[in-house]
Order: structure tokens, then C-alpha cells, then sequence
């Protein structure tokens, strides 16, 4: 089943025909990243792993004040189980986003685990996490209008 963000990014590659890819941001300090190909090649991975797992697990149904569970060490044995869930998961994403990128003619002399690599990294801002992520995927970056125009 399609969810919300499927829907959208199925939508803008026939819109464009090119690959698209969106980021949700949990927080400001986490994204789930998804990206889409013409030819059906799709990526996922979350942005922020240690991050993420501390927001992503969940609350047992006996807690009242999770202020107070935050504190436990429950708690930190929890999130070490999500965060190796999460770091299960970055392989696959890296290769995966390495096929979305080839399909875009990018990524030729890229691999895995460059990919890898920045998908386990650690950001204050996770949009430069994302623009890490496509920077080692190989696509250029986007031109400054404001230097177009100038000579030195």
C-alpha cells in the first residue's frame, strides 16, 4: 500500500520524468529520505541515526511520564535496539540509493559504502546530512544564481 509520500514522489517523476527525491523531517533533526526512479528504482534511509532511534522508540505501555523513562536505563537499552535496526537497514539504502542515482546517469564511480558512510553520519542540521548523501550519490550541486552572471 501506497503511503502519502509514494503517492507524491510516483506523481512527480511522471510529472518530470527524472528522478525525484523528498525528505520528511521529524523533529529538524531527522529525515526519512525516499527516492523514486522512472524505471521504478526506489531508496529509503533515515537521516540522523542516533538521533532517530532516541525519537523512533517506542514507549512501553506501562510508562505514565516519559520524562522519567528517558532517564532509565531501560530506556538507553531500547534505543540501542532501535539504533541497530536502523544500522541493519544502511546497507541495503546505500545500495539502493546507488541504483536510483545510476538510473539518473550519476554515481558511476561511487561506492556502496562511501554511501554507507554518510548515512551513518552525524549532523546538527540533518538537511546537510541530506546534501551529503546526494553529493557522494555524484550529483552536482545546484548552480548560484547569484555567482551566474559575474567574471572574476
Amino acid at each position: 500500500m501506497l503511503d502519502d509520500v509514494d503517492r507524491a514522489l510516483a506523481g512527480l517523476v511522471e510529472w518530470t520524468g527524472s528522478v525525484v527525491c523528498v525528505a520528511s523531517v521529524y523533529a529538524g533533526d531527522v529525515a526519512l529520505v525516499k527516492g523514486l526512479a522512472p524505471g521504478g528504482e526506489r531508496w529509503a534511509a533515515c537521516l540522523n541515526l542516533e538521533l532517530a532511534a532516541a525519537l523512533w522508540t517506542p514507549v512501553p505501555d506501562s510508562v505514565d511520564d516519559t520524562s522519567l523513562w528517558v532517564e532509565t536505563p531501560e530506556f538507553t537499552e531500547a534505543v540501542g535496539r532501535t539504533r541497530a535496526e536502523l544500522d541493519a537497514e544502511v546497507p541495503g539504502s546505500a545500495r539502493d540509493a546507488l541504483i536510483w542515482a545510476r538510473a539518473a546517469g550519476f554515481g558511476r564511480a561511487v561506492e556502496a559504502d562511501a554511501i554507507e558512510e554518510a548515512l551513518r553520519a552525524r549532523r546538527v542540521f540533518v538537511e546537510e546530512l541530506l546534501d551529503a548523501v546526494l553529493d557522494r550519490l555524484g550529483f552536482p550541486q545546484e548552480p548560484d544564481p547569484e555567482a551566474e552572471g559575474t567574471s572574476g
